[in-house]
């Protein structure tokens, strides 16, 4: 760290991008271990891919994952509604044998007034094949409707329901 930065100097870490817009996976790190750099620079990769995959955390337990939040930022309650039972409150255990939000299409917690910036998602258990998550950049999905149907699109407002399904309404006109 610089005597002129309260910022430390970013690390360079071993990216691999898996998509031409969003997507990458970072090799050789620890994420229980990582220094400010290092931390900072997951930051940055977070904002530039939007989703990281990190390989190998065998180590990280609970507590690990909650710590490497805080270091990203604000950490939340796991899931404000869901019981996850006897784990951390940060913690939202998700078992797709469950009858959980695992195996729908879903976005995490977008519900509540102040959604998290970021999910910090932990496999504990997989299966020997399968077992995959799908991610999405709505962003981009956005950016690459045609101009009148963006046009349409940015006259609605989405109004969470029910976890986890989401009604399109009409937004009211601007009154004045």
């Amino acid at each position: 760290m610089s005597i002129l930065s309260e910022r430390p100097a970013v690390t360079r870490l071993p990216v691999t991008e898996l998509g031409p817009r969003f997507g990458a996976e970072i090799n050789g790190i620890d994420l229980g271990r990582l220094d400010d750099g290092q931390v900072l620079a997951v930051r940055e990769a977070l904002v530039a891919y939007k989703v990281l995959f990190v390989r190998g955390q065998h180590t990280l337990d609970d507590a690990a994952q909650i710590e490497f939040g805080r270091r990203l930022g604000e950490v939340t309650v796991g899931h404000p509604v869901h019981d996850s039972g006897d784990v951390a409150q940060e913690v939202y255990a998700l078992d797709s044998q469950d009858n959980g939000f695992a195996d729908v299409w879903h976005t995490d917690v977008t519900f509540v007034r102040r959604p998290p910036a970021i999910s910090v998602l932990r496999a504990v258990v997989l299966p020997p094949s399968g077992g995959d998550t799908n991610w999405a950049d709505s962003q981009l999905a956005y950016e690459s409707l045609s101009p009148g149907l963006r046009a349409y699109v940015d006259t609605l407002t989405a109004v969470p329901r029910r976890q986890p399904r989401v009604r399109l309404l009409p937004r009211p006109a601007p009154s004045g």
